[in-house]
């Protein structure tokens, strides 16, 4: 039979030295273990992917931050029904927000609507008229009136009562009111719940939306992945097993920092933010305001209301980007709490994950002119450009000698994850004493050397059972 040996012989200073012998053909080694030496030299893509979402979840800040205003539950409604309508493969927008007068606030299927939200029927009905019925299209028909759900039977019978009154202009049969007025999605009082931080309704709409975010990084941060494994090697079977959970770790952070930023729109939180940010928008010049504010729209917007809307913008960057990366240092901090990781380099990737969300965020807002998509691809490129320039700067400017030493002794010697903190921990110990002549490097390459000689001591040799493999005798 045909056997090649593979020899891995630990350095021969060492007073506990092993030798592991397997008998295996080297096609077979290299089949076997090529994915994984793949996977182990991979780079976390989970700031850069989860960073490219934070250009949507800025843009729902923005149209959340209405729901706190004193008529914040009718913005509300038509957010929360335009959301439902384009579920349903609708094809719906928000269009009231040129402030047009007597306006439309949706366009739905190629009808216009006026979202109306009181706390009654007769209310909502009521606000549709100004010397007669005042919402009409271009073409000169009555727009369609969206009122809350549980409104809808009384809404119809009041406008009856109008159309009877000769009220609405080119419309005389009152039967016509069941197609004027539109049955909404939701009831007032849910509405109501969807505009109030901390409820059930608000964090189940604040989840839908972001869900729909969260799918596209997954798929992004997935494919990402999957074709780095395939092209270094590995099967379809490890590729996806790789895949999966590199994509469910940004899409759940993404989900999170959405539903949290989005509950802060609706506190006064957010008014502090925005008021601190004021005097930081006026000291800008007014073309770079103007270019700003003018990102992805279609209709062009200056003075006083271009920065208003930078003003919001920079608020939901900074909101976003914030609980971003408490989700990292967190992380960090527990990983510096089991000794994993120095504190030096939770300092390098604090920084380097707020360089990495900022550029995303720049990049994804400017992929939003060409779409949804265009500014996932934007944020995932501005994230991991961000993130590499910064991590190479960091490590130029702060070298972390202890972190260097740590991660050569743990990958020459494949060390366990209990050995890496006992030696992390004994590098860290070994830096308070003074080296000689200033020479750190050699002061954590000797007390190294000598907790390696330690952990090998405690190495007991592992049997390994004889694999009779087929081929010639």
């Amino acid at each position: 039979m045909t056997d090649r040996l593979l020899l891995i012989v630990l350095p021969s200073n060492f007073r506990s030295s092993c030798i592991l012998k397997v008998r295996l053909r080297m096609g077979i080694l290299f089949k076997k273990f090529r994915s994984r030496i793949h996977r182990k030299s991979k780079n976390d893509l989970t700031v850069e992917t989860q960073a490219s979402g934070l250009a949507s979840s800025s843009e729902q800040f923005i149209e959340t931050l209405r729901f706190k205003d004193p008529q914040g539950h009718g913005f509300a409604a038509e957010s929360a029904n335009n959301y439902l309508d384009r579920m349903m493969g609708r094809d719906a927008s928000i269009v009231g927000s040129n402030n047009a007068k007597n306006g439309a606030d949706r366009l739905v299927d190629g009808r216009w609507l006026q979202t109306k939200t009181y706390s009654s029927a007769s209310a909502s009905v009521a606000a549709c008229f100004e010397n007669g019925f005042k919402y009409y299209s271009s073409d000169g028909r009555p727009m369609g009136i969206e009122v809350p759900s549980d409104q809808y039977s009384e809404a119809v019978k009041e406008m009856e009562g109008r159309i009877s009154n000769g009220e609405v202009r080119g419309v005389t049969d009152p039967k016509a009111a069941s197609e004027l007025i539109v049955k909404g999605w939701f009831s007032y009082e849910t509405i109501r719940k969807i505009a109030t931080p901390g409820t059930v309704e608000s964090l189940s709409y604040d989840a839908a939306t972001g869900a729909v975010i969260s799918s596209g990084i997954f798929t992004i941060s997935f494919m990402i992945v999957f074709a780095r494994e395939m092209w270094g090697g590995a099967t379809v079977k490890d590729a996806l097993r790789a895949s999966y959970p590199a994509g469910l770790k940004p899409a759940g952070n993404a989900l999170l920092v959405h539903i949290a930023s989005q509950q802060i729109a609706r506190t006064p939180l957010s008014t502090v933010v925005g008021t601190s940010l004021t005097d930081l928008v006026k000291i800008l010049p007014n073309e770079v305001v103007s270019t700003i504010a003018n990102i992805g729209r279609t209709s062009p917007i200056y003075g006083a209301a271009a920065s208003s809307h930078v003003t919001k913008v920079l608020s939901a960057g900074a909101v976003t980007i914030v609980i971003a990366n408490a989700l990292h240092l967190g992380t960090d901090i527990n990983k510096w709490k089991n000794k994993d990781i120095t504190t030096s380099r939770v300092a390098k990737n604090t920084v380097k994950n707020f360089t990495s969300a900022g550029t995303a965020l720049v990049a994804a807002r400017v992929g939003l002119i060409f779409g949804p998509i265009g500014g996932i691809l934007g944020g995932v490129t501005g994230g991991v450009l961000g993130s590499a320039f910064m991590k190479r700067l960091l490590n130029i400017a702060f070298p972390d000698k202890i972190e260097t030493v740590s991660d050569k002794y743990s990958e020459l010697y494949a060390l366990a994850n209990s050995e890496k903190r006992e030696l992390l921990d004994g590098l860290t110990k070994g830096t308070r004493q003074t080296a000689p002549d200033g020479d750190l490097e050699n002061l954590l390459i000797k007390t190294a050397d000598e907790i390696i000689v330690r952990l090998m001591d405690r190495r007991f040799p592992i049997p390994c059972p004889s694999v009779e493999l087929p081929g010639k005798r």
